[in-house]
């Protein structure tokens, strides 16, 4: 773990990395504690409010819908001012989300219908200061 934190430490604290490559070691380093095989690291852009994923595994991307724009990994946009599904309830909220069972979450949705390769989920949300940024999942 400790060296985990090292290696985070270093990307964070670099001024040579672009946003995609901190976003591929936190995603790496997210993996490699939790031994997941999926997961995404996302922001929020500010602009237009959407969930961008610099980093995603390409099954996450099937299960949660994402589209692809100019070479960007889309979240589907925010309902009624909300984000959909157990990856939005844990920014609606704020809150982290730790389930053994996401598709039974009482936040799934999965508007493509069919099985899900998902089932195990954890997410934190990124926050600076009382500001929602993102999410590491």
């Amino acid at each position: 773990m400790s060296s985990s934190l090292a290696v985070l430490t270093d990307a964070l604290a670099s001024s040579t990395l672009s946003a995609r490559e901190v976003s591929h070691t936190m995603l790496d380093q997210a993996r490699r504690l939790t031994n997941s095989e999926q997961g995404f690291a996302a922001a929020i852009d500010l602009r237009t409010g959407e969930l961008l994923a610099h980093a995603i595994t390409r099954s996450l991307a099937t299960d949660f819908d994402i589209r692809n724009e100019a070479g960007r990994a889309v979240f589907p946009e925010p309902r009624d001012g909300a984000f959909g599904d157990v990856w939005g309830h844990v920014l609606n909220t704020k809150e982290p989300l730790c389930t053994t069972d996401a598709n039974t979450h009482p936040a799934a949705d999965h508007p493509s219908g069919g099985a899900r390769t998902l089932r195990e989920f954890l997410a934190v949300p990124a926050m600076s200061g009382d500001r929602l940024v993102g999410e590491l999942a």
